[in-house]
């Protein structure tokens, strides 16, 4: 999903009638807590219990469909050129249906996490970088950012000391996160 799916489901919620937005937003934190319990209690997930949340995520789906209809060739928007755009309702519901492997991978592939909090992290620091000044002069310039930011994501990650890890590897002894 390109933005947090919860975020966007909480919004569509709230400016109309898209009872299928709630419904979906409490699938997935209910998938989000048995995943958790199965992590914790580091055990496998149960065939049925995946079937039956993808048969309750493809039913909302439906749901949300029904009520969010694209809208006809006939229907033509008078203020611009060409057809109609769809709301954002159905465009979620689109890519719900389009990235369902992706949306529910989370639940299939235990090494995967719930939300793109970290992805969203990374990739902060570059957009700060750009918006300041302006683009990376060169293309060595932006390897080199992004080798050190991969470094100190790295580090984070694995709840190393950032600085006294960047003292070492300029003094060319440089930790290595297992």
């Amino acid at each position: 999903m390109l933005r947090q799916p919860l975020r966007e489901l909480k919004e569509i919620s709230k400016k109309g009638n898209q009872e299928w937005a709630l419904e979906m937003s409490n699938l997935l934190l209910e998938m989000k807590k048995y995943i958790d319990r199965v992590k914790k209690l580091d055990c496998n997930t149960e065939e049925e219990t995946i079937k039956d949340f993808v048969e309750k995520y493809d039913f909302i789906l439906s749901k949300g469909f029904e009520s969010n209809r694209p809208p006809q060739d006939s229907e033509v928007n008078t203020s611009k050129r060409g057809k109609k755009a769809q709301s954002d309702a159905k465009n979620l519901l689109d890519r719900f249906s389009k990235y369902k492997t992706e949306v529910l991978r989370f639940v299939t592939d235990l090494r995967v996490p719930f939300g793109n909090n970290q992805a969203e992290r990374d990739i902060r620091m570059t957009k700060v970088q750009q918006k300041i000044s302006g683009a990376f002069r060169t293309r060595h310039g932006a390897d080199i950012f992004f080798r050190i930011r991969g470094y100190i994501s790295t580090l984070m990650k694995n709840d190393m000391s950032v600085i006294n890890s960047l003292e070492a590897a300029l003094k060319g002894e440089p930790p290595i996160p297992e």
